[in-house]
């Protein structure tokens, strides 16, 4: 199932990892991240950004649907 997660490290600083999202939705899916917290220092984007797929929207109801793998 599509989740991100969220991590706060001991230095106060928080780390996500979205999960079985395909394509660029996975940043649609994270943007309340970046829009709370600021621009994330660091991003890393997995192999299953890169593979094309139709994005959709991702937001249901005001709260993330779907998240990046």
């Amino acid at each position: 199932m599509p989740q991100v997660r969220i991590t706060f490290t001991k230095e106060g600083g928080i780390k996500s990892d979205a999960v079985d999202f395909k394509g660029g939705n996975c940043e649609k899916a994270t943007q309340f991240l970046d829009e709370l917290f600021g621009e994330p220092t660091k991003r890393e984007r997995k192999p299953e950004y890169y593979e094309e797929v139709e994005e959709t929207d991702v937001l249901t109801d005001g709260m993330p649907s779907g998240y990046c793998g």
